[in-house]
């Protein structure tokens, strides 16, 4: 049983096909309802046996929970969480704002932190895992990528030091 965040196309979307491919009961969402209900369609044309559609912001908690409790509530257990969604900003220092950085950082760090969170009494029951998705970006410089490395960088840090403890 898999949730796979970010799911309504790109990567996530691809991420939660192959799982279907599988066998896979998924839960999968998005900010686009219809977006998800045609993943969720191709998903159960591919094999997956149940796919539960949860539409979500995952700037906010209370999305987040809806998740989590839904995702329970319908398969009784969790074994891998994805924290696929992801925004990409284009912008330099000189383009920075407060409440672009507070956007992006929300959408790729917080919110893969929170779930991670929420999700670890879940995996521990399951011996599950967990996935980030990261990118080249934390560990390379690209012009016009600031704000997006620096939330990429803080999710492999995340992800390094959880590992461990």
């Amino acid at each position: 049983m898999y949730i796979d965040t970010g799911s309504s196309r790109g990567i996530g979307a691809a991420i939660a096909e192959v799982f279907a491919k599988q066998g896979a009961l998924l839960s999968i969402t998005g900010r686009n309802k219809d977006k998800l209900s045609e993943v969720a369609k191709k998903c159960k044309e591919n094999g997956s046996k149940q796919v539960l559609e949860t539409v979500a912001d995952l700037t906010k908690e209370e999305d987040m929970n809806k998740l989590m409790e839904e995702t329970i509530k319908t398969f009784g257990k969790l074994d891998v969480l994805v924290n696929n969604a992801g925004m990409l900003h284009s912008a330099s220092v000189e383009d920075y704002t407060g409440e672009s950085f507070d956007k992006i950082l929300a959408i790729n760090l917080k919110a893969p932190i929170y779930l991670t969170k929420i999700a670890k009494p879940h995996l521990v029951l399951t011996k599950g895992n967990i996935v980030n998705m990261s990118s080249v970006s934390a560990t390379r410089p690209f012009e016009g990528s600031l704000m997006y490395g620096i939330t990429k960088s803080g999710l492999n840090y995340f992800t390094k030091t959880t590992a461990a403890s």
